[in-house]
């Protein structure tokens, strides 16, 4: 009787060892889907332009879309799989101005369905794009005191395939759906 309950406490114990981990394993898929993911604030990501952007020709309102050159992970887990393209809308569009102001042109990113069964909530996250300095107005402003006032700022001309970063300014929540 005793070699018996000494074989089934360690059978039980055997299963319990290999039982345990699988357990504990959903256990943590259940917490990560109740509490989402989230990829915090300042996490670069490495981004292509889908679309011509320019100041003069962009209007409020238009779709613009920039591809993921690489995966995004949180707990070594991909959230936003390379190659991902997000679309955003333009929310301002500035020309270049007198004065040597720039031209300036602002997209909100769209929240995501990802096939991966993420929702990403990008609703706060813009991305600036901003003309180059009118450096003519600065030459000519340092030559002559407010002679560069007569220039007018650079405005935006962005090329499809043109790669950036950009720093994620909050934390972006990601739930299952």
């Amino acid at each position: 009787m005793h070699k018996f309950l000494c074989c089934l406490l360690s059978g039980l114990l055997a299963v319990a060892a290999v039982c345990l981990p699988i357990g504990s394993s959903v256990a943590a898929e259940q917490q990560i889907s109740r509490t989402g993911i989230t990829i915090p604030e300042d996490t670069v990501l490495q981004l292509e332009l889908m679309n011509f952007l320019e100041s003069k020709r962009n209007k409020v309102g238009d779709t613009v879309s920039v591809k993921l050159l690489e995966a995004v992970s949180v707990a070594d887990e991909v959230i936003i799989p390379k190659g991902t393209v997000l679309e955003g809308s333009l929310k301002k569009v500035q020309k270049g101005k007198l004065l040597s102001q720039k031209g300036v042109i602002r997209m909100r990113l769209k929240d995501y369905y990802l096939p991966n069964g993420y929702l990403l909530r990008l609703n706060n996250e813009e991305i600036k794009f901003s003309g180059d300095m009118n450096y003519t107005s600065l030459a000519a402003g340092v030559a002559v005191p407010f002679a560069g006032l007569a220039f007018k700022g650079k405005n935006v001309s962005c090329k499809p395939g043109m790669q950036f970063k950009y720093k994620l300014a909050h934390d972006v929540a990601v739930e299952r759906y």
